[in-house]
């Protein structure tokens, strides 16, 4: 497969699996935004109470709804891993969305992401992978 220089990481792994060079891929949400867009609030900030919550709705008829979404474009997804909570590191506590209010974020450039930390009234700043620290 020729990858040009502007294909995210994400998209090579999900066309890669998808074409059957590679057999399996763990990794984060994009496979959702990509996929089975409607279904990507899933992975929102604020949108799930707790794991738990998360788990409830994804074995429900959400998320088999999105995984039907993902078969049609030739994803069969297996399992969800806990990769623990989302951590800020911030001058002030952040405990619920209005705490964001006008809050400079980086993060990482998911389109997605960015236009919900907009929507709190933050000031999310896209940087690509390779710069954050």
């Amino acid at each position: 497969m020729q990858i040009d220089a502007g294909t995210k990481s994400e998209e090579v792994i999900n066309k890669t699996n998808r074409t059957g060079e590679i057999e399996m891929q763990s990794n984060g949400t994009m496979f959702l935004q990509d996929y089975a867009p409607p279904y990507y609030f899933f992975t929102g900030p604020y949108v799930m109470k707790d794991f738990e919550h998360y788990m409830r709705a994804w074995n429900g008829k959400l998320g088999q709804a999105a995984r039907a979404q993902l078969e049609k474009n030739d994803l069969k997804y297996l399992a969800t891993i806990y990769r623990g909570l989302r951590q800020m590191t911030t001058k002030k506590p952040v405990y619920t969305p209005a705490d964001v209010y006008g809050l400079k974020l980086r993060l990482p450039n998911v389109p997605t992401w960015l236009t919900v930390w907009k929507a709190m009234d933050a000031s999310p700043i896209a940087v690509p992978l390779p710069e954050l620290y």
